[in-house]
Parts: structure tokens; C-alpha cells; sequence
């Protein structure tokens, strides 16, 4: 939720909304508990999917991703 409440501006409801759907978009179930768990308690592929849905929240013009 954070990158839009400082850069999109939103309230926390529409930030919450805005961020379970986009959790949804990258096929985590139950997406208010994943919201309510710390990050080490996600597994490694679930985190990356997490920044799948974080990368594009904020409308950026390019994303660059990079496989290590």
C-alpha cells in the first residue's frame, strides 16, 4: 500500500483496495491475510510476485527487470 498512498495519493481504503487487487492480478490467494503476514513469513516466490504487483502500481512509464 505504500507506493500509493505517497505517490498516488490515495487514502489507506482506496490503497487497500487498490493493492488486493493488484495481489489478486498475480494469482496469491486470500490476499487480505498475505497483506496481514510479515515478509519472512512469505516464501521466496510468493515475495516475487509481491514485486511483480508492486512494479507497475504506480504507473511508471518503463519497468526493467533483470533475472539474476
Amino acid at each position: 500500500m505504500e507506493p500509493l498512498l505517497e505517490h498516488k495519493l490515495l487514502s489507506k481504503e482506496e490503497a487497500r483496495g487498490k493493492a488486493l487487487e493488484l495481489i489478486a492480478k498475480v494469482d496469491i490467494p486470500d490476499g487480505e491475510e498475505m497483506m496481514r503476514r510479515y515478509p519472512h513469513e512469505l516464501s521466496g516466490g510468493m515475495l516475487q510476485r509481491i514485486m511483480i504487483a508492486i512494479a507497475p502500481s504506480c504507473n511508471p512509464k518503463l519497468i526493467i527487470a533483470e533475472a539474476l
